[in-house]
């Protein structure tokens, strides 16, 4: 075929290899668009809005993929964390048996109910260290309770949440709290020198000073599991510093 055109060209008729080339592209357009076959009389504007139509779905195919990442990642880096505090809890559970109750509680990314759980004190905790906590997409977090007495409880909140405007920024941050009943509390201080609040049984609530910056991370990343050392070394700081904090209050 195209050598004949090109013969028919030679020959003053350039028509044949004009028709080739038209053939060629409405092949290559048709492969383009995943197209069967494109009528002759498709117009300029057609192809166009067809082409426009193709590229908004691989826009929305890729938005979906890149929002499917983000919450596998989410997921991901709570199922580390979880293993991790989880590990920590049986440690010390062991090596403080009889002396304190300690135990771990938690919420996943995709547990709604428990979603709501430490807002206030993840809002401060973003306060402190500058950045907007975006309280509008999923978190996850941990409370470890080391439980001296009934009425003397220590509770690490670790918060896994997103901060900023972007939906891939996301942070590991702790907070401590000491428990204690009012009575307690009034027994041996002014509560009211105290930036406190009070639980739904009447406890008083108390943040304790625990100075480790929050650990950032984006959750647009192709492997999560290599931040899996990271996230325990970060982990294996908060609980120690919290240890030493709560060591340095028992007389």
């Amino acid at each position: 075929m195209y050598i004949k055109s090109l013969e028919s060209a030679d020959n003053a008729n350039p028509q044949p290899i004009v028709d080739y080339f038209v053939d060629l592209q409405r092949i290559n357009i048709e492969k383009a668009l995943n197209l069967k076959s494109i009528p002759s009389t498709s117009s300029f504007d057609q192809i166009a809005d067809l082409l426009s139509e193709k590229l908004k779905k691989q826009q929305v195919n890729k938005e979906r993929e890149r929002l499917a990442k983000i919450e596998s990642n989410r997921l991901t880096i709570f199922k580390i964390s979880n293993e991790v505090l989880n590990n920590f809890t049986d440690e010390l559970q062991n090596k403080m048996r009889g002396t304190a109750h300690i135990y771990l509680t938690s919420c996943s990314p995709d547990a709604i109910t428990k979603q709501p759980y430490f807002t206030n004190q993840i809002v401060k905790f973003a306060s402190k260290y500058n950045y907007y906590y975006n309280r509008f997409l999923p978190k996850s977090w941990f409370r470890l309770v080391f439980e001296i007495s009934d009425q003397k409880i220590y509770q690490l909140i670790v918060s896994e949440h997103h901060f900023g405007y972007e939906d891939d920024s996301y942070a590991i941050g702790a907070i401590l709290e000491f428990i204690e009943s009012e009575d307690e509390a009034k027994s041996i201080r002014n509560i009211q020198d105290d930036n406190f609040r009070k639980s739904s049984d009447g406890m008083i609530i108390t943040n304790v000073p625990l100075e480790i910056k929050p650990y950032k991370i984006s959750l647009e990343s192709d492997n999560i599991m290599e931040r899996h050392v990271n996230i325990k070394n970060y982990l294996n700081d908060v609980v120690t510093l919290a240890l030493a904090q709560i060591a340095s209050e028992i007389t």
